[in-house]
């Protein structure tokens, strides 16, 4: 409980998150508290007697209604959307049903004496727990991508921990740990998180240029480095509005994410500069620049402030260059396509005008 105060200060001090995120992940740290709490309590007055007998009960039902409920919370951090509406209604009837079973002990039932034992239906409990689970895993999963996070491992190894401390509960209940590992857990997916956010430029959702300098002074296998650049994008901001720019940048890293996501990592290393290192699909690299100039012009079909995309890029090999040279002869390149690009449109120009 003191170490998940500690956590609920830390998140208030935050100077990264935005304020609904940081609520949710107070609520999390609460929620823990009063599950972790409710069981102690349920612990300290089992045997003790009739005389206690509905608050016993109460605090048992918190305990088992309020812990499935944690991966909703978790959830709606991952998401940029509320996505659980459809389990809150499970959540609601689940915990009608733990208050009742204190009374008729399908779930859960508390004898004369005091005692807690596990019902026949103790399984309805189980259920709701995994069930909310393998969603907030799938949540996690879609997350990740959308992030492009390298570290996915850390996600299996988060489920692979709690799983853990609930199968011991499950096998030996006088094994308390699954708070523990709930508790432990929360503040990894809070370190996970806020790295996330650290690294992901906050208008376009690709990875920003501190990632993307940090990645290149690790990158040791031949990779395709890719340059973008933005044509006239001055001219989208003083025509247009910054709304409207943003709108520009957010469209070209929704395209990027789309066309090369899968292959490699997409940052956003500038106002209007992005770079692509390719390490899968090299021999595709044309290719993908067509479907990237495809998705671009289809668009701008409908929306025609949005401006042309400049590629330039160069095959990196580890063992004939080094990472500076190439990324200096793939921008060289973007602005050799940016130039003639310019200079292409304004033949069409005066053609059109003439």
């Amino acid at each position: 409980l003191f170490a998940l105060f500690i956590m609920i200060w830390i998140v208030r001090n935050n100077d990264i998150l935005d304020e609904k995120k940081k609520s949710q992940f107070i609520t999390i740290f609460a929620m823990i508290m009063i599950s972790a709490a409710g069981e102690w309590c349920g612990n300290f007055l089992d045997g003790r007697g009739d005389s206690v007998r509905i608050l016993h009960i109460l605090v048992r039902s918190v305990d088992h209604s309020v812990a499935p409920a944690i991966s909703i919370v978790f959830m709606n951090i991952l998401s940029t959307r509320e996505k659980t509406a459809f389990l809150i209604p499970p959540l609601i009837i689940h915990g009608i049903l733990e208050l009742a079973s204190g009374y008729w002990g399908f779930i859960y039932y508390i004898d004369e004496n005091g005692r807690y034992y596990h019902g026949d239906f103790y399984w309805i409990y189980i259920v709701v727990y995994l069930y909310c689970t393998v969603f907030l895993l799938i949540e996690a999963a879609r997350f990740s991508m959308k992030y492009q996070s390298s570290n996915r491992v850390i996600l299996e190894m988060f489920f692979l921990f709690l799983a853990t401390g609930i199968i011991l509960r499950l096998v030996n209940s006088s094994i308390h740990v699954d708070y523990l590992c709930v508790a432990i857990d929360s503040i990894i997916m809070y370190i996970y998180y806020t790295e996330i956010v650290e690294k992901t430029d906050s208008v376009t959702r690709l990875l920003n240029r501190r990632s993307y300098e940090s990645y290149l002074s690790r990158m040791r296998n031949p990779a395709a480095i890719l340059y973008f650049d933005v044509d006239d994008f001055k001219n989208v901001n003083d025509r247009y509005g910054h709304q409207a720019g943003d709108f520009c940048l957010e469209t070209v890293g929704k395209y990027l994410h789309q066309v090369y996501g899968m292959y490699g990592h997409c940052y956003r290393i500038g106002g209007d500069e992005f770079c692509v290192l390719l390490e899968k699909k090299l021999g595709r690299v044309e290719e993908l620049n067509r479907s990237f100039h495809d998705k671009m012009d289809r668009f701008r079909s409908e929306d025609k402030r949005i401006p042309h995309v400049s590629i330039g890029y160069i095959f990196f090999n580890p063992e004939k260059t080094d990472v500076e040279s190439a990324i200096k002869e793939a921008d060289a390149q973007m602005y050799r396509v940016k130039k003639a690009n310019k200079t292409m449109r304004g033949a069409y120009q005066a053609t059109d005008h003439r």
